[in-house]
């Protein structure tokens, strides 16, 4: 006699196939090419992109050897009017790139990627503060310093999907060294003890 599927049962099943069939889309989707309207090239993975106020910001993957995240592109401008792309050449991730996500003790994250060119840092970002009460918020954006003074901070379209998730993943932590500065605007966000 069969046993019959219990609701919660049932939920389980339909919960497990959704991930699965969602994380084989996102897959494909990140695998087959571009997502319209971001600075990632077919063949790259989107680490971080976003629309601000007049121009898109994009961090972008690509494999070298055995790293998933082996080298990333910083750029900036409007699909097909690229204002600033760098690194030039293939050196090495650690010369001009960093990642961290931190904690304000409380209930906010930062996750950020710094990338390097010259005197000039760009660090993009994602902060996320509890959604419990009315005080909750996210935002995403980007902080352009040269010699550690802030020459610039926008901020991503908030009613704009933000794509950020690959910050998260493991394999971006192994590749990518980890961030040690302070972040400008950001200080109660502290580095997590190792």
């Amino acid at each position: 006699m069969r046993k019959p599927i219990r609701p919660w049962g049932r939920l389980a099943v339909w919960a497990a196939l959704a991930l699965l069939s969602s994380a084989a889309r996102a897959q494909d989707y990140f695998h087959d090419g571009p997502v319209p309207g971001t600075l990632c090239e077919p063949g790259e993975r989107i680490v971080f992109s976003c629309h601000t106020e007049a121009k898109s910001v994009a961090v972008c993957a690509r494999q070298k050897g055995e790293h998933r995240y082996g080298a990333l592109a910083y750029r900036f401008g409007m699909p097909g009017h690229l204002e600033l792309s760098f690194p030039e050449g293939d050196p090495p991730i650690a010369s001009y790139a960093s990642t961290d996500t931190r904690s304000d003790g409380l209930r906010g994250s930062l996750s950020l990627v710094r990338m390097k060119n010259g005197q000039t840092t760009y660090t993009v970002y994602y902060n996320v503060v509890a959604q419990s009460g009315s005080d909750g918020f996210m935002q995403a954006g980007l902080l352009v310093e040269k010699n550690g003074r802030l020459l610039s901070k926008l901020r991503c379209n908030p009613d704009e999907y933000v794509y950020s998730g690959e910050i998260y993943e493991p394999g971006f932590k192994n590749d990518v060294p980890e961030d040690t500065q302070p972040v400008t605007g950001f200080a109660r966000y502290l580095r997590a003890p190792h």
